[in-house]
């Protein structure tokens, strides 16, 4: 088409004439089919700029990198910054640990550096080994939060849960023409509000030489030692606390069910506890028992009645199926009261709907690094931080709470 065209051209220029209306069209329509094929080739060179973008192009004599080969360097830059902090990477090293580099480990973001902030210019870091590990200690000595209605927000601001208190009433029968609202009573809105307080794990000091020295996995060593301590005191918050400038915890907020005497755990008491829960509450995936293990071996020895020689306790025989105890999951919780303790406060069993316990975490957890605090020592601290509060949302606060407790009475 090309080169009809400028054959054209030349043709009139030789002639030193204007085209005719035939030549004039042919041009025309020469040049609209060039459009054409021009668009389509733009088209074209598009896609393959956008194919480019979602594939990077691998050079004939490139090698990749393996998965193996990733996670070592994301755990060499790791032990650097343990040791000496964002200044001691390299740019290769702070692109391994840059938000949305690193998905080895089942996360969004490996690891996160920011800029020195209040607390005495600490460095803030996710890190994934010692977060594997910070959330392995939590399946210890929190693993009875997997009963629980968890939830994440990104900031700690207050936020409010809406609770309905309509248990006293019902609908009825309507015959046709008549106002269904005439017996109507108003709904008692309510609400309970989460906050955000702030736990630790407390400061753990390290010598700067072991930190250098260690040939051994620090992230996971420190993960241990931090997540520990960290959920050890999120678990006893969550368990005991009173909602006074602190979470309100799972015990305090169940309502009494059964007052029991000394050591006189029975079946009779346990089925006394269910049916003081309302049996709606029976229903749901996380209804069941919660208490300390020393309850638990102490229930595990109780049989059905005197003429039945069956245990209450029921062992599982499959994999992955739960203890039972009267047919109903169990949750072992050491945070609630041990079986031959006794005060005003006691909690020995919980029955109900656990997912109506509320816990929210405000933002990450976070590892904090301190330099300058331990310098002249030659030391560097660390810190695990999370935000947290919990609330039972509970329909009515006694007759119709979703948990109640039995309590054992020193007598």
């Amino acid at each position: 088409m090309f080169y009809k065209m400028n054959e054209l051209q030349k043709l009139v220029e030789t002639d030193e004439r204007v085209m005719t209306a035939e030549e004039h069209q042919t041009w025309n329509e020469l040049n609209e089919r060039m459009d054409e094929i021009q668009k389509h080739i733009d088209v074209q060179e598009k896609m393959k700029a956008m194919r480019g973008n979602l594939q990077e192009p691998v050079k004939p004599n490139e090698v990749k990198e393996s998965d193996e080969e990733k996670v070592i360097a994301y755990r060499n830059a790791l032990r650097n910054w343990l040791r000496g902090g964002n200044a001691s990477l390299t740019a290769d090293e702070k692109k391994v640990l840059s938000p949305g580099k690193e998905k080895l480990f089942g996360h969004s973001d490996a690891i996160e550096l920011r800029a020195p902030g209040a607390l005495t210019n600490p460095s803030y870091v996710q890190a994934i080994d010692v977060m594997r590990e910070i959330e392995e200690a939590k399946k210890h000595y929190g693993g009875w939060l997997s009963a629980v209605d968890e939830f994440k927000t990104a900031k700690g601001n207050l936020i409010y849960w809406p609770t309905v208190d309509d248990t006293g009433y019902t609908g009825a029968i309507e015959a046709v023409g008549t106002d269904a609202f005439d017996n109507s009573d108003a709904v008692t809105l309510a609400r309970k509000q989460l906050e955000s307080y702030i736990y630790s794990s407390q400061g753990v000091v390290v010598g700067n030489s072991e930190l250098e020295d260690a040939d051994f996995d620090m992230g996971k060593a420190l993960g241990e030692v931090l997540g520990t301590r960290l959920w050890r005191a999120i678990s006893t918050v969550l368990t005991t606390g009173d909602g006074s400038s602190k979470p309100q915890g799972l015990g305090r907020a169940a309502a009494v069910g059964v007052l029991a005497g000394k050591c006189t755990i029975t079946r009779p008491r346990i089925l006394q506890l269910m049916q003081k829960v309302d049996y709606a509450y029976h229903l749901g995936e996380s209804a069941g028992f919660m208490m300390h293990s020393s309850q638990m071996y102490e229930i595990a020895g109780v049989g059905v009645g005197a003429n039945d020689a069956r245990p209450l306790w029921q062992p599982s025989m499959a994999a992955g199926v739960p203890n039972k105890i009267e047919g109903f999951p169990y949750w072992v919780n050491n945070d609630m009261t041990a079986a031959t303790t006794y005060g005003a406060n006691t909690r020995h069993i919980l029955f109900g709907d656990f997912k109506k316990f509320k816990v929210r975490y405000a933002g990450p957890t976070m590892l904090v690094r301190l330099v300058e605090r331990y310098a002249e020592k030659l030391q560097t601290g660390f810190i695990a931080i999370q935000r947290v509060d919990s609330e039972l949302i509970a329909a009515n606060a006694t007759t119709y709470n979703p948990v109640k407790y039995l309590r054992k009475l020193n007598t």
